[in-house]
């Protein structure tokens, strides 16, 4: 992989420390996972490559790696056959396709490419991919879960043993705890609650934290005001939001206590001195470009 190129990282410098304290002040009030404590910014659907969202693909990831980022949210659907393709839903035209990717092969969506450029790539051979580095995780999206979803999740960690403790599931509805606590069969490093697919009020968000004991909680940024994200506070949960890209809403934000955000494309410029020009990138192996 390249090495990053460092101007991407010029910016304003009073701006840079003020993201930081600002976030390094959140996370000191906080028990939550240590990872999520630790990094602050998840790349939404493997982060954006030339300008392009929700490719999904593995060049993103591998692009965005290069950047600094360490946490790769990553949207997952399910083929007609019942595997797991890096791919998120209603984006079929992007691929040229005319009906739900559901009601494809697995076969005939891996040889296909987001707005004919950025592979698809199945969730083994992502979770291969990330196997190669031993410093970057997997948040996934499936937007909802049910037995065959999660079964053909678990047969990729089976294949990619080195990954069970670098996935991260985000769980959408209050049965899928359930569901993970009957058929999930290892624990995971955390897991996230996001609210955008369910119609919980936030009294019901809170006790389903209390109960749970949920690290962390996710959320349109819209639903973010003060009191509820200092109610999740004080029950130990951190409070990401979703999707954030400029940074005058960056710091709106971490202002009123959110603690992370996931980002198509902002750039923390703090990260700077993580990016050594040495620094290893994913491994993608031969093929993984389009």
């Amino acid at each position: 992989m390249a090495g990053p190129n460092r101007s991407l990282f010029n910016g304003a410098l009073i701006g840079v420390v003020a993201v930081a304290s600002l976030l390094q002040g959140a996370c000191g009030q906080q028990q939550g996972s240590s990872l999520l404590e630790r990094e602050r910014f998840i790349a939404h659907a493997l982060g954006a490559i030339d300008g392009v969202s929700y490719s999904n693909s593995l060049a993103a990831a591998e692009h965005n790696y290069a950047l600094g980022f360490r946490v790769f949210e990553v949207d997952l659907c399910l083929t007609a056959d019942g595997e797991l393709v890096t791919f998120h839903e209603g984006h079929e035209g992007h691929l040229g396709l005319s009906r739900p990717l559901s009601q494809v092969s697995a076969a005939e969506v891996l040889g296909l490419a987001y707005d004919g450029k950025y592979r698809l790539s199945s969730w083994s051979d992502l979770l291969r991919a990330f196997s190669h580095v031993n410093d970057a995780f997997l948040v996934t999206d499936t937007k909802r879960w049910n037995p065959p979803i999660l079964r053909a999740l678990l047969r990729g960690l089976e294949k990619v043993p080195a990954m069970r403790r670098r996935v991260i599931p985000q769980l959408y509805q209050v049965e899928d705890f359930a569901l993970f606590r009957r058929h999930s069969p290892w624990p995971y490093p955390t897991f996230i609650f996001t609210l955008y697919q369910n119609s919980l009020s936030n009294e019901q968000v809170l006790a389903l934290v209390r109960e749970e004991k949920i690290p962390v909680v996710t959320m349109p940024v819209p639903r973010v005001t003060p009191r509820f994200v200092a109610d999740l506070h004080s029950l130990g949960a951190l409070v990401f939001t979703h999707t954030v890209n400029d940074h005058a809403q960056v710091m709106r934000l971490a202002e009123v206590g959110v603690d992370g955000f996931y980002t198509d494309s902002y750039r923390p410029f703090h990260w700077i001195a993580r990016l050594a020009p040495a620094s290893r990138g994913l491994a993608l192996g031969e093929g993984s470009h389009p």
